[in-house]
């Protein structure tokens, strides 16, 4: 369980992240991950900006920042089916969303965005960027 803003924000984008039935495996942040072969698996990155006092009075706070999802394809398999998942995660974070965590909602604040894929020896990726914040005291 989070004990604090920071934690409760990541428990809750990845339990939202968890929700989705394609049952695909995960790799989560400093996690022991084995990739299945085919290498076909979510590799997520929580990216906080920095926290704003959302008030002059500074009794409560705007915690922002980008939750990046790769989807990961094996190499040389074509690019359609990484961006078809990727969709998928997509419409799981619609634009506007709200998430219930243990220290409030986070907001999904636009459509998330899919970006260009990349490749290394073995696989290629597609990071799909998911901008949240979230108010709280």
């Amino acid at each position: 369980m989070a004990l604090n803003v920071e934690s409760a924000i990541a428990e809750a984008l990845f339990a939202h992240l968890s929700g989705m039935t394609d049952g695909w495996p995960v790799a989560w942040e400093n996690s022991a991950f084995d990739p299945p072969e085919p290498q076909y698996y979510y590799r997520v990155q929580l990216i906080p900006g920095p926290t704003e006092s959302a008030h002059t009075d500074a009794t409560q706070y705007r915690w922002f920042g980008v939750f990046r999802v790769f989807v990961v394809v094996p190499q040389k398999t074509g690019s359609i089916g990484a961006l078809d998942q990727a969709g998928r995660i997509v419409e799981r974070f619609a634009d506007l969303s709200e998430i219930t965590s243990t220290v409030g909602f986070i907001q999904i604040t636009r459509r998330p965005e899919v970006m260009g894929g990349l490749t290394d020896d073995q696989t290629y990726r597609v990071p799909v960027d998911i901008r949240y914040e979230l108010f709280s005291n």
